[in-house]
């Protein structure tokens, strides 16, 4: 049976992060972040790097973070 790599490329990462935030209303490098070529970049150990910013709502309802794997009629308040 052939092994495949399960790995993600920087591109391949950065398009599912942008597909989530629009799904789920959030922003993507607002841009009150970027520099004048559009990016977010912070040093880090004396050298620059770039950085992923998401910006989340204001109002969030607990309501909305339910993951849909825990039953619905439970009343059993354990995690696990």
């Amino acid at each position: 049976m052939p092994k495949t790599k399960l790995f993600w490329i920087t591109n391949k990462f950065t398009k599912a992060l942008r597909a989530f935030t629009r799904f789920y209303g959030y922003e993507y490098n607002p841009k009150a972040f970027q520099n004048s070529q559009g990016r977010i970049s912070k040093k880090v150990d004396g050298t620059t790097k770039d950085m992923i910013y998401v910006k989340t709502k204001l109002g969030i309802n607990p309501n909305e973070l339910h993951d849909g794997n825990a039953n619905a009629n439970s009343v059993d308040d354990r995690p696990f």
